[in-house]
C-alpha cells in the first residue's frame, strides 16, 4: 500500500477497559493533533464540571500526602551527603541541627506589591490558575445545591457528577 495509512488515536481507561474516545488522524505523532482530541476527549466529558468536583478531592489528597511526607522519617544512608535518618520538616526548619546552612530567604512585605505589578502585566492570578470560569462555578454551585448538596468524596465524585451534568448541559453546551 505504500505511504497511505490510517493512523488512530484513542484513550482507554486501564479500570474499566472502557474506550471513551478513538479516532482517526492525520498524524497520530504530533504533540498538536493530540492535544486537540485530548481537549476534544474533556469537552465531551464535561471537563469543567470534572475539574469543579474532581481537582478539590484531588487536592485534599495531594495535601494530605505532603502533610504526610514532610512529617515522615527519612531511611538513613550514610553514602548520602544530605540529611537521612531525619524528619523533612525538622531539616527544613532547623537546617543547622543537619548540619546545613540555613539559605531561606524571608518574603518583604513588597509582595503584594509584586502581585499587583504581576496581575497588571500578565492578568489575574485566578485567570492563569482556574480550572474553570466564575460563571461555571457559579451554575455548578446552584446545580449542587439544587441536587440536594450530596457528600462528596472520591467514592461519590462520579455519582455527582452524572447527576450534575444533565442539568447544566440544559443550561449550556458542555
Amino acid at each position: 500500500m505504500g505511504d497511505i495509512g490510517l493512523p488512530i488515536y484513542g484513550y482507554k481507561d486501564k479500570w474499566s477497559d472502557d474506550i471513551p474516545l478513538m479516532s482517526f488522524v492525520p498524524n497520530s505523532r504530533t504533540a498538536a493533533a493530540i492535544g486537540h482530541l485530548f481537549l476534544d476527549f474533556i469537552e465531551a466529558a464535561g471537563g469543567s464540571l470534572f475539574y469543579w468536583i474532581f481537582v478539590p478531592l484531588l487536592q485534599a489528597k495531594l495535601d494530605k500526602f505532603r502533610l504526610w511526607w514532610n512529617h515522615h522519617r527519612v531511611r538513613v544512608q550514610i553514602e548520602k551527603n544530605i540529611p537521612t535518618g531525619h524528619v523533612p520538616a525538622d531539616a527544613f526548619a532547623h537546617p543547622k541541627n543537619f548540619g546545613g546552612i540555613d539559605c531561606r530567604i524571608s518574603v518583604p512585605p513588597a509582595v503584594d506589591d509584586v502581585r499587583q505589578m504581576l496581575t497588571e502585566e500578565v492578568g489575574s492570578r485566578g485567570s492563569h490558575l482556574s480550572w474553570f470560569t466564575l460563571e461555571f462555578a457559579g451554575l455548578a454551585e446552584q446545580v449542587y445545591l439544587h441536587i440536594g448538596k450530596p457528600t462528596l468524596s472520591l467514592e461519590t465524585a462520579w455519582g455527582v457528577f452524572q447527576q450534575m451534568a444533565q442539568p447544566i448541559a440544559d443550561v449550556i453546551e458542555l
